[in-house]
C-alpha cells in the first residue's frame, strides 16, 4: 500500500495511488453503455439519478455535442488502458458524428422530438458556434490518432463553415448567437454583450471553448484556415470581450442584472477559453498571449480549490 503516513490505530492517511488505466476502463464501460441501440447508438444526454427510478433522457445535444466528446474520450481512454471492451460501439458513435456534418460545415440532425428546438433549424442544417467545438474536439483526436484524410475533410468543412458564418471586424470575428442559417443568415448581427449567454456562457466563451482543439489541429498540420479562425476568436476574447475578461486579469464576468443583482457565468467555458489562448500563445511564441493567460489563470485560482475541484458557475 502506498501512503503518506502510517498512524497507529488508523492506518495510512492517504488512499492507495489510483490506477488511472483502471479508471479509464471504467469510463469506457460507461460511455459505451450509455447509448440507445434502438436509435443507432445515439448517446443519452441526461442521466437523471434523482428520479425514482433513475432514467436516461435524450437531448438536441446528443449528436454533434456528445458524439464529439465521446469520440475524443473513447480514443484517449483506450490509449490509456489498452481496453477493447465494447469497441464496436466506438464506430457507431463516430458514424453518428460525421453523419450530422453537411458539406457546407453545417450540422443537420435527424427529426426527433428533442431535435426540433430553435424553430427546427437543425433539421435542415445550421452552423453552430455552440455545438461545433465539441464536434471539432472529437474529429481532431480522431484525426491525430489515425491521420485519416476523410476525417480531415469533415474537420475542414466545419472550420470553413464557422469562418464563413462569423461576423468580421477589423481585427477579430464574433458570433451573435448560437445558431446561423446558411440560407437566411443571422437573426441579428449585433455584437453580443457578455450578459447575453447560452446556458450561462457568454458567446465569447461559447466559441472560445473550441480554440484549444483548433490549436491541436494547427500544431499537427499548420492549417492556415484553422490559424485564421483561431487568431480571430482569440482577439475577440483577449481584446474585445466588452469587459468580460478584464484587461488587468482581475476578473471575468462580474456584470449585473437590470435589478442590480450580480450575474454569474460558466467557469468551465471561461477557463477553457483561457487554456486555448495559452496553448496558441505557446505555439505561436506570443508572449503577450501567454502573459494574458497567466493573469487570467491567477484570478481563476481564487475561484477554485487547491485539490482540483472547480465550480460550474462563478
Amino acid at each position: 500500500m502506498i501512503g503518506n503516513e502510517l498512524v497507529k490505530g488508523i492506518g495510512f492517511l492517504r488512499p492507495d495511488t489510483p490506477n488511472l488505466a483502471d479508471r479509464a476502463e471504467l469510463a469506457i464501460n460507461c460511455l459505451t453503455r450509455i447509448v440507445d441501440p434502438a436509435l443507432d447508438y445515439e448517446p443519452y444526454f441526461g442521466v437523471m439519478l434523482n428520479n425514482n427510478p433513475p432514467r436516461l433522457t435524450h437531448n438536441l445535444s446528443d449528436f454533434a455535442d456528445l458524439c464529439g466528446r465521446f469520440t475524443d474520450a473513447l480514443i484517449l481512454a483506450r490509449q490509456m488502458s489498452g481496453s477493447k471492451s465494447n469497441i464496436e460501439v466506438d464506430e457507431k458513435i463516430r458514424s453518428l458524428l460525421v453523419s450530422c456534418i453537411k458539406e457546407d460545415g453545417s450540422i443537420q440532425l435527424p427529426d426527433r422530438p428533442w431535435t426540433r428546438g430553435y424553430s427546427g433549424i437543425f433539421l435542415t442544417g445550421a452552423i453552430s458556434p455552440w455545438l461545433a467545438p465539441y464536434s471539432i474536439k472529437g474529429l481532431v483526436t480522431w484525426y491525430l490518432s489515425t491521420h485519416d484524410e476523410e476525417v480531415r475533410t469533415y474537420l475542414d468543412r466545419m472550420i470553413k463553415g464557422l469562418s464563413e458564418a462569423a461576423v468580421k471586424k477589423e481585427d477579430y470575428w464574433y458570433y451573435p448567437s448560437e445558431v446561423y442559417s446558411p440560407s437566411k443568415g443571422w437573426d441579428s448581427t449585433e455584437e453580443p454583450s457578455p450578459e447575453k449567454t447560452s446556458g450561462g456562457c457568454p458567446m465569447v466563451t461559447v466559441s472560445g471553448y473550441g480554440i484549444r482543439f483548433l490549436v491541436r489541429y494547427i500544431e499537427e498540420t499548420g492549417d492556415e484556415k484553422a490559424i485564421e479562425l483561431a487568431e480571430n476568436l482569440i482577439n475577440w476574447a483577449v481584446y474585445h470581450s466588452k469587459g468580460y475578461f478584464a484587461k488587468d486579469g482581475s476578473s471575468f464576468g462580474g456584470g449585473y442584472n437590470p435589478d442590480g443583482t450580480p450575474w454569474f457565468s460558466c467557469f468551465v467555458c471561461a477557463t477553457a477559453t483561457i487554456a486555448g489562448v495559452l496553448r496558441y500563445g505557446l505555439y505561436a511564441k506570443r508572449e503577450d498571449l501567454v502573459e494574458w493567460a497567466k493573469r487570467e489563470f491567477d484570478f481563476c485560482v481564487t475561484r477554485a480549490s487547491t485539490f482540483g475541484w472547480t465550480p460550474e458557475f462563478a
